[in-house]
């Protein structure tokens, strides 16, 4: 398995940070737009994921690993 982490420094623990990016998309972030074609072109077609192999969409979080939270989010 794939070990996640942030990039950007900001966070210790990878998984935090995907709380904070939950916790955010409720409030308009800045990447919202961003994510938003990312979701269109990965999650929506996505084929890969089964209930006998559920995996993350590695596209996604390798844009989570790279996000860099602006001071507005």
């Amino acid at each position: 398995m794939d070990k996640h982490f942030d990039v950007t420094g900001l966070f210790e623990d990878f998984n935090f940070k995907l709380l904070v990016i939950d916790a955010l998309l409720n409030l308009s972030p800045s990447f919202e737009k961003e994510l938003e074609i990312l979701k269109k072109k990965h999650v929506d077609t996505y084929e890969r994921y089964t209930k006998t192999n559920p995996k993350p969409i590695a596209e996604l979080m390798e844009y989570f690993c790279h996000l860099q939270l602006s001071q507005q989010d």
